[in-house]
């Protein structure tokens, strides 16, 4: 349960940065992309993200039950699935963006922070679809 708990917090992380990103989305036009590009894809990447946000909010709320209730609560409610679904579909959302691709191939750059938390939370979302 801890793991669904950090991979809540990269999410959360992972939210901040690009809602920095986005509010000054000049960090990012040294990479040779179009402005108006940029902004377009950072702020669909925000709402594609923001779309976990309740399923977050469900998970950590019912996470603090016996695990045995949890369980039944998420098998009931396919809660644990359905999240799993939509980072992965943030995830292949994120990588058809122009600005992630740049990102990768810049990667040696100041961009650290922000392919960190993908590659921790799809390291960690690996790690609970591996245990379920």
């Amino acid at each position: 349960m801890n793991q669904y708990l950090v991979a809540i917090h990269y999410i959360q992380l992972l939210q901040a940065e690009l809602d920095i990103l986005n509010h000054d989305a000049r960090l990012l036009f040294d990479l040779k992309i179009d402005p108006n590009l940029v902004k377009r894809e950072l702020a669909d990447l925000k709402v594609s993200l923001s779309k976990l946000s309740d399923k977050n909010l469900y998970i950590e709320g019912t996470i603090w039950y016996q695990p045995s209730l949890f369980t039944i609560i998420d098998q009931n409610l396919g809660v644990i699935d359905d999240w799993l679904k939509d980072i992965d579909d943030f995830f292949a959302f994120t990588y058809a963006t122009t600005v992630y691709t740049v990102l990768k191939e810049n990667e040696n750059r100041s961009y650290d922070l922000l392919l960190g938390l993908y590659s921790r939370l799809e390291y960690i979302v690996s790690e609970i679809k591996s245990c379920r």
